[in-house]
């Protein structure tokens, strides 16, 4: 998670801030040496069924991580970074494995539709598994919003905003929902990003924001 968290927000900094000689207060954050050295650390983490452990060389699978490991490497291929093919197929596989329930291990229902969203952004999007996630009436509010953010980079927009309704920030800054690195900062932040896909303009990103900020150094 730290080594993900660390080198994550400069995918979106350089879109922001533009290149480092432009600004050089974005510092190592721009620096794509950053970006290679998590993928270097990623591969130690690396397993043969795709997933990822929690620490190099050693220990099983960590879903959660996994997923958000995974989701770095798709949004990184997007930015253009240099993606190890082993990590590249590997990740797309141990999702692909996760949403047809081939996986050993009990699924969060959250983490299922975390990895519909992976999918979706790695250009593997499967819609008909998000429609039949969205049956699910206890599905908590993060998890309806990552399956309409599946549905939107799956070219299934009036489903996706049907799903996404008034849900992009009701109950996302709400205790708990039990599932692996849960917190309010990443629920909001993950529901900026489909918002982001959705609209940007609509309001309910300036939202989104407004509940994230008081949140950003908790």
């Amino acid at each position: 998670e730290q080594t993900v968290s660390g080198a994550f927000p400069g995918l979106f900094l350089t879109d922001l801030l533009g290149s480092r000689v432009q600004n050089p207060a974005a510092g190592l954050l721009l620096n794509p040496g950053t970006i290679d050295a998590a993928m270097e650390r990623l591969e130690l983490m690396a397993l043969s069924d795709g997933s990822f452990s929690m620490w190099p060389r050693g220990g099983g699978t960590w879903i959660t991580g996994s997923i958000y490991a995974a989701h770095f490497l798709a949004e990184a291929i997007h930015a253009g970074a240099e993606v190890p093919e082993r990590l590249r197929e590997g990740t797309l596989r141990f999702l692909d494995d996760l949403v047809a329930g081939r996986r050993p291990e009990a699924i969060h229902p959250v983490d299922r539709a975390y990895a519909l969203y992976v999918l979706a952004i790695a250009g593997a999007p499967q819609p008909a598994r998000a429609m039949a996630a969205l049956a699910d009436r206890d599905l908590p509010a993060i998890g309806r919003v990552l399956v309409a953010g599946s549905l939107i980079r799956s070219n299934r927009p009036r489903e996706g905003m049907e799903a996404l309704g008034a849900l992009t920030h009701g109950g996302l800054d709400a205790p708990g929902e039990g599932w692996g690195l849960d917190s309010p900062v990443r629920r909001l932040g993950l529901a900026l990003l489909v918002q982001l896909d959705a609209n940007p303009t609509d309001p309910a990103a300036e939202v989104l924001v407004r509940h994230l900020l008081p949140l950003r150094n908790t």
